[in-house]
C-alpha cells in the first residue's frame, strides 16, 4: 500500500463510533473485487470436462499424489460412466497407493462396460502375478478363478492359476522327499509339466486338448482335417506341418530354486514339404524372443536357460536383495486359425511378465502361408485395394468400427499416426472363421478402450480379393 493510501485509510485520531464512511466504501470495493478475482481463479482452474480431470489426474499419478489422482479420475468418470482410460487410471492409482482390493473392483467393471478390455485383463493379471508374489496365494487363486468366470480364460490365466496352485501346494502340503506337490487344475485343464529330467532331455512333442487347433471348415471338394493330423499323423503335401512344443518348463538355478517358465509351442513345417525352411524362417521374427522363435524342435532346459539369461539374472538378483521369490513368466503359444485349399494361416498369443515386473506385456502375431507356391502372405495378397492406399483405407475402417466417443478422443491422440502405420507395409495379421483380423500391438493401441484389432469380414467384397471373399468363414 503506497504513502498517499495511507493518508486516506488511516484517521488522524481515535475513532470511538463507525469507521469513516470512505473507509468503509473502499473496504467493500477491495472484498467485492477480491471476491471477483477469487472466483475467477477458481472457476479458471476446474476442468469442466472428463478428458480435463483425466489429464489433471494423470499429473497427479506423476507427481506421486495418489489421492488428488484418485479424486481427479473419478470425477472423469462421473461426468463420463463409460470412460474406460479414467477407470483404467483409477485402478492404477489404486494398485500404486497399495489398494489392490480397490483396484480389482475397478478393472472387473472395466470388463462388465467392455468383455474384451485386454488392458484391464492384463492389469488384473498384474494383480494376481503379485498375490502370487506376496504369497498371497488364495486372493491369486480367487482372482484367476473370477478372470475364468467372467469369460477372460486364456492359456496365460490357466498357467497363472495352475502356478499358483502349485506354489499353495509346495509351501502347504510337501511332499517326503521335499519336492513339490503336482498342481491342481480346473475341469478341462491340463495340468503343466514343470519339469525337465535330470539330465535336461527335451519335452516330447505333444499337444494338450486345449492346445489341439480346431479343425478347419471345408468347403465342397475340399477334404476336412482332421484335428489329430497336425500333432500325430505322419505329413502330407496338404497338411505338412505340426503344432511342436518347443519347451514347456520351470527354469531353476543351481539351488533348484525357479527363476521362471517358458511356455512355447510353435507350427513347423516338416523336412519334406519343399518349403519348409522358406515357412519356419517365416517365424523367426514373429516373437518377442526371436532366438527362442527360431527353434523347430524340442529344446532342452540349458539350452533355453541360454536364451532367458537375462532374465533369471534379473530375477536372481532381486532373490539375493529382497530376499523372497521372484520369478518371470513367456507363454507363447500358435495355433491354426484357418485352412481353405492351399492357404494356412496361424495366430499365436503371448504373455511376458518380468521378474519383479508391475505390467504384463501381452500381444498377438500372425502368419499366413500359400502351400501351392511357397509364398509368406501379406495383408496386400489379400486385399484388393491397391498397396499405396491400404493403410488409408484401412484407417479409415478402423476409425468407423470404434463407438463414437472412442473414435472422437482417437482422432486426437498422438498415437494414432501408429496405427495408421500398423495398417500398411507392417500389418500383423491373419485369417480366422469371422475375417481378416488386423492386430495393433500393446504399444500402439495403449489406452485405445481394447480395441486392438481390426476384423473385415470375408462379406467385403469390395476390400477382399475375390478368392478370399469366396472362401471365407
Amino acid at each position: 500500500m503506497n504513502k498517499n493510501a495511507e493518508i486516506i485509510w488511516v484517521p488522524k485520531r481515535p475513532c470511538s463510533g463507525n469507521p469513516p464512511i470512505r473507509l468503509r466504501m473502499a473496504a467493500v470495493i477491495l472484498l467485492i473485487a477480491a471476491s471477483i478475482a477469487l472466483s475467477g481463479c477458481l472457476s479458471g482452474t476446474q476442468p469442466t470436462t472428463a478428458e480435463g480431470w483425466l489429464d489433471r489426474g494423470g499429473k497427479s499419478l506423476r507427481d506421486l499424489d495418489y489421492e488428488q489422482a484418485i479424486a481427479a479420475f473419478k470425477k472423469a468418470i462421473e461426468i463420463e460412466p463409460q470412460n474406460i482410460p479414467a477407470r483404467i487410471s483409477l485402478a492404477k492409482a489404486y494398485a500404486d497407493s497399495k489398494r489392490p482390493g480397490d483396484a480389482e473392483t475397478v478393472l472387473f467393471e472395466v470388463l462388465e462396460i467392455q468383455s474384451d478390455q485386454k488392458e484391464a485383463a492384463a492389469a488384473l493379471m498384474t494383480l494376481a502375478q503379485s498375490y502370487t508374489e506376496a504369497g498371497e496365494y488364495a486372493k491369486a487363486e480367487a482372482l484367476c478363478l473370477k478372470l475364468i468366470e467372467s469369460g477372460q480364460s486364456s492359456p496365460a490365466i490357466t498357467e497363472a492359476l495352475q502356478k499358483v496352485r502349485s506354489r499353495m501346494q509346495r509351501d502347504d502340503s510337501p511332499t517326503p522327499d521335499g519336492t513339490s506337490a503336482p498342481a491342481q487344475t480346473t475341469p478341462g485343464e491340463t495340468p503343466v509339466s514343470a519339469q525337465t529330467t535330470p539330465d535336461e532331455a527335451p519335452a516330447p512333442v505333444q499337444t494338450t486338448p486345449n492346445e489341439t487347433p480346431a479343425p478347419a471348415q471345408t468347403t465342397p471338394g475340399e477334404t476336412q482335417t482332421p484335428e489329430t493330423s497336425v500333432t500325430s499323423v505322419p505329413a502330407k503335401i496338404d497338411n505338412p506341418y505340426k503344432i511342436v512344443i518347443i519347451f514347456k518348463g520351470e527354469l531353476k538355478n543351481d539351488q533348484g530354486a525357479a527363476l521362471g517358465e517358458v511356455k512355447f509351442l510353435r507350427p513347423v513345417f516338416q523336412a519334406d514339404f519343399p518349403y519348409a525352411d522358406n515357412f519356419n524362417a517365416a517365424f523367426n521374427n514373429l516373437s518377442a524372443f526371436p532366438k527362442l522363435a527360431r527353434l523347430t524342435k524340442p529344446a532342452s532346459a540349458k539350452t533355453v536357460k541360454r536364451i532367458f539369461s537375462d532374465d533369471m539374472a534379473e530375477a536372481q538378483e532381486m532373490r539375493d536383495t529382497w530376499n523372497y521369490d521372484v520369478s518371470f513368466s513367456y507363454t507363447d503359444t500358435w495355433k491354426i486359425s484357418y485352412q481353405k485349399g492351399p492357404v494356412v494361416s496361424f495366430c499365436s498369443e503371448f504373455y511376458y511378465m518380468p521378474a519383479g515386473g508391475m505390467h504384463p506385456w501381452c500381444g498377438q502375431y500372425g502368419g499366413t502361408f500359400d502351400m501351392e507356391t511357397g509364398k509368406v502372405l501379406k495383408l496386400k495378397d489379400i486385399l484388393k485395394i491397391s498397396p499405396d492406399r491400404q493403410a488409408d483405407i484401412l484407417y479409415q475402417e478402423y476409425i468407423k468400427s470404434l463407438n463414437k466417443d472412442t473414435a472422437r478422443e482417437a482422432k486426437k491422440a498422438k498415437w494414432m499416426s501408429s496405427i495408421k502405420e500398423r495398417c500398411g507395409e507392417k500389418a500383423i495379421f491373419w485369417l480366422a472363421k469371422n475375417g481378416v483380423h488386423i492386430y495393433f500391438d500393446q504399444e500402439t493401441f495403449y489406452y485405445l478402450a481394447g480395441d486392438s484389432e481390426l476384423v473385415i469380414p470375408y462379406s467385403r467384397t469390395d476390400l477382399l480379393q475375390p478368392y478370399f471373399a469366396a472362401n471365407g468363414g
